[in-house]
C-alpha cells in the first residue's frame, strides 16, 4: 500500500517506485504526489488494470512513465531503463 511504500522511500534511496494506482489504505494517485513532494528525485512508474483515464492523471500529478495492465516483461524493462537512464 501507499503508506508502506513511503516507509520505504524513507528508509532507503531508490531510484525508481512503481505505483499501482488501486491499493488498499493509501491509493497511488495520492502516493504519487506525496513521493514527489518528498521525494522529488525518486522517478515515478504508474500502473493500473483499470480506466486508462487514471494513468492520464497519474502523469499529470508526477509519474514519470506509465503502464496498463497485463504489464509484459519486455515493456516493464525497457520503462524501467528508461527512468533509470534518465536521470534527476
Amino acid at each position: 500500500n501507499g503508506h508502506e511504500g513511503l516507509r520505504m522511500l524513507e528508509h532507503h534511496a531508490f531510484e525508481i517506485a512503481i505505483v499501482d494506482l488501486i491499493m488498499p489504505e493509501k491509493e497511488g494517485l495520492s502516493t504519487i504526489l506525496e513521493i514527489k513532494s518528498r521525494f522529488p528525485q525518486v522517478r515515478v512508474l504508474a500502473i493500473t488494470g483499470r480506466d486508462v483515464q487514471y494513468l492520464k492523471l497519474a502523469g499529470e500529478l508526477g509519474a514519470d512513465e506509465t503502464l496498463s495492465k497485463p504489464i509484459h516483461a519486455a515493456a516493464l524493462l525497457e520503462c524501467v531503463r528508461r527512468l533509470a537512464g534518465s536521470g534527476v
